[in-house]
């Protein structure tokens, strides 16, 4: 059941390219490689009649037919070799292209309906960016060598039977003083040997399959523990947690220990089966023809070639068992790339979902936001929010500030009650993480938008607006911004990108965390005075200073709780000697 299981699994991811738009160049290629084996096949049979009449010349001392059939074993090989390298283009062309398939629709998946956020948030699949980038790669270029590989031995083992089954089609031999016929024992011993050497290598290899899949997820498990150091290398150099980090990163390392020791017990077990079959393969032959040779029924030439035409077919039969390291690994990754696969088909069950309306205005109806265990964290939310409408969320941190931005903007779904809001092509959201994305700086300034798409004269406008223009002259300048830019420049970027979109609704978690009360003020005044009028703004933020800039207040902890702060006007009064003193004018 688990053959057919695997090939059904197999089927299904080689299926969809098989029904791709370049289906014709698919099928074209197999075409090709198929050919082209047969071709390869044919010439072993050419060199096997080549052996015969080689080393009959030779037996025969008639040295005048050397040279001629040097010069033919050379055309031969000439012609293998380019039959051969067509084959290994063929495989890693096809394997590309399959590989680009796989990834393009894998994407598609990954990134359609926000399924990579809750994968990674949720934690249910461990390491993408590993079956992205290796599984991928070795499973559709494993999978094309093998079929390759496998198709030859077939094309062979049935092209060679029929030669070696006449080579000893005649084969007699004495029992008792009885004369008993045995028609082809050579074939019938090249497949006993085979099948033989076959069930070993397999019984002794099979614990592999499993080890290569634990293989590869202890791998990448400690490849994103490295990789996590280098992405936290100053918070972990701040709070000198050196001794911490090497003590996972060991305790990571202890499951490859584990598991190398393992594969390498049966890779042992494994290369000895294999290292003691090729040594045997080598004298089999002969000691099967030496009655014949010695009973002057066949000469050296047919020796040669019996030694030939029997290798070749033992070596079809065992062909199999000495891949099987590769075929193990083959589907302990297609195993990953399978379960990958399902995963990203799979629905995310949204327990309850947002009313996206045309009009521009958010509305909570008695909404009640529960955490991942079902608990409830946030209760009975009741607002509306018109154009122009600026709301202050505030209140204790741990009580689902984040997680109700998280829920207007789509990401979590475990809440009851009616939430309306704006189409999300007029929305955009700035989480409280500050995002650089890898490439030019210019990138980072219009992400998420398409680069041709940039007005470069509003670009420099908004840069000078935000005291940004220093940067203008570096705008194409590929480096590890994230390491070069202060926290303000990153956060002053934020800014920027909500005023180049110009968006009709703005839901930013605690943008301005990080500044200083003068850079915080400064940067929203600046944002107001160039954002249009009717946006609504939705800020979570803990400052009692930006309070004045909102007309609107939620406070998170307490749902039902009045306004027990000073209101803007009078809050603006009581401040009035800083507010004048930092050039600040807050406008209603």
């Amino acid at each position: 059941m688990k053959v057919f299981k695997n090939i059904k699994e197999y089927f299904c991811l080689l299926i969809m390219f098989f029904k791709s738009k370049n289906k014709k160049l698919v099928y074209l290629s197999l075409l090709s490689i198929l050919l082209f084996s047969i071709i390869e096949v044919l010439l072993l049979i050419l060199i096997n009649k080549w052996n015969l009449n080689f080393f009959n010349s030779l037996e025969n001392g008639d040295f005048s037919t050397i040279s001629k059939h040097l010069l033919i074993f050379a055309a031969y090989a000439g012609c293998l070799v380019s039959v051969y390298t067509i084959v290994q283009f063929l495989i890693s062309f096809l394997s590309f292209k399959w590989r680009k398939f796989l990834t393009s629709k894998f994407f598609d998946l990954f990134f359609n309906n926000n399924k990579y956020y809750h994968l990674l948030q949720k934690k249910m699949v461990d390491n993408p960016d590993q079956r992205f980038s290796q599984d991928l790669e070795y499973f559709t270029t494993m999978s094309i060598t093998v079929f390759a590989q496998l198709l030859k031995e077939l094309f062979t083992f049935i092209i060679f039977i029929p030669l070696l089954f006449n080579l000893s089609k005649n084969f007699r031999f004495l029992i008792n003083d009885k004369t008993i016929n045995l028609p082809g024992y050579l074939l019938w011993i090249a497949m006993l040997y085979g099948i033989l050497v076959n069930f070993i290598i397999v019984k002794v290899g099979k614990p592999l399959i499993k080890l290569n899949f634990e293989y590869e997820k202890v791998e990448a498990n400690f490849r994103f523990s490295l990789a996590r150091i280098r992405y936290t290398v100053e918070e972990i150099a701040f709070l000198k947690g050196e001794k911490f980090e090497l003590k996972l990163l060991k305790k990571s390392f202890i499951n490859i220990s584990s598991n190398f020791y393992n594969l390498l017990k049966y890779k042992s077990y494994l290369n000895i089966a294999q290292k003691a079959h090729w040594s045997i393969e080598t004298i089999v032959p002969f000691i099967a023809a030496s009655p014949m040779f010695f009973s002057k029924l066949i000469t050296v030439g047919v020796l040669m070639q019996i030694n030939n035409a029997f290798t070749i077919v033992s070596t079809s039969i065992t062909r199999f068992s000495e891949i099987f390291q590769d075929i193990a690994h083959l589907q302990a990754t297609k195993d990953r790339v399978y379960e990958f696969f399902n995963i990203l088909k799979e629905k995310i069950e949204n327990k309850n979902s947002i009313i996206f309306t045309n009009k521009n205005y958010i509305e909570c109806k008695n909404v009640t936001i529960f955490s991942e265990d079902n608990t409830k964290m946030i209760e009975n939310i009741n607002l509306k929010i018109d154009e122009g409408d600026r709301l202050l969320i505030y209140g204790k941190s741990g009580k689902g500030k984040t997680t109700f931005l998280r829920t207007l903007a789509g990401l979590w779904s475990n809440f009851e009650g009616e939430i309306k809001i704006s189409n999300h092509n007029s929305t955009m959201f700035i989480p409280q993480k500050p995002y650089l994305p890898f490439g030019n700086l210019i990138d980072a300034f219009v992400y998420p938008n398409p680069l041709e798409e940039i007005d470069l004269d509003k670009l420099k406008h908004l840069m000078n607006i935000l005291d940004l223009n220093h940067l203008y002259n570096e705008l194409y300048a590929n480096k590890k911004w994230e390491g070069i830019l202060s926290i303000g420049e990153v956060q002053r970027i934020n800014f920027f990108r909500i005023l180049y979109n110009q968006p009709k609704i703005v839901i930013l978690d605690e943008p301005t965390a990080s500044l200083d009360s003068f850079l915080e003020l400064s940067l929203l005044q600046k944002l107001f005075d160039n954002l249009d009028k009717s946006t609504i703004f939705v800020m979570v933020s803990h400052s009692t200073i930006v309070r004045p800039f909102f007309n609107k207040f939620l406070n998170i902890s307490n749902i039902n709780q009045k306004e027990t702060f000073l209101s803007p006007r009078l809050f603006v009064k009581k401040h009035k000697k800083k507010f004048r003193s930092q050039n600040l004018l807050i406008k209603k």
